[in-house]
């Protein structure tokens, strides 16, 4: 499983999960507290969807609508898919990256539509 430790924006540099409580630290508002809590629980969702042979603890990458016009974060929120040849994607320019990466450019959750996305993936679902 993908327990990474969180940068969740600049200017916060003091602000990380603590890997073993998972919790984020006192050095954080509220707000980005909330955020890197929200960060981790999404990687934890992710890495569980995308287990197979090649990766038995799962990944931590995820594709998203790309911002327009080259900007550095999108104005309308998205949300973020389990691969790049999902059916919401196509025909769309797309970003990967990290969890942490898609929220910096307000791709602000995973998707809800897991299962239809690890079949389309070719990620094996588990009973």
């Amino acid at each position: 499983m993908v327990k990474p430790t969180f940068r969740v924006s600049s200017g916060h540099s003091r602000c990380r999960l603590r890997p073993k409580a998972g919790q984020p630290t006192t050095a954080c508002s509220p707000e980005v507290a909330a955020q890197a809590q929200a960060i981790a629980t999404d990687s934890t969702t992710v890495a569980e969807a995308t287990k197979d042979a090649a990766h038995p603890n799962g990944q931590d990458i995820v594709y998203w609508i790309a911002p327009e016009n080259g900007a550095a974060k999108s104005d309308t929120e998205h949300v973020f898919h389990l691969c790049a040849a999902v059916s919401p994607l196509k025909d769309k320019t797309v970003n990967s990256g990290t969890v942490t990466e898609a929220y910096a450019q307000n791709a602000i959750r995973i998707t809800k539509q897991i299962e239809m996305e690890q079949k389309q993936c070719g990620f094996t679902t588990t009973p």
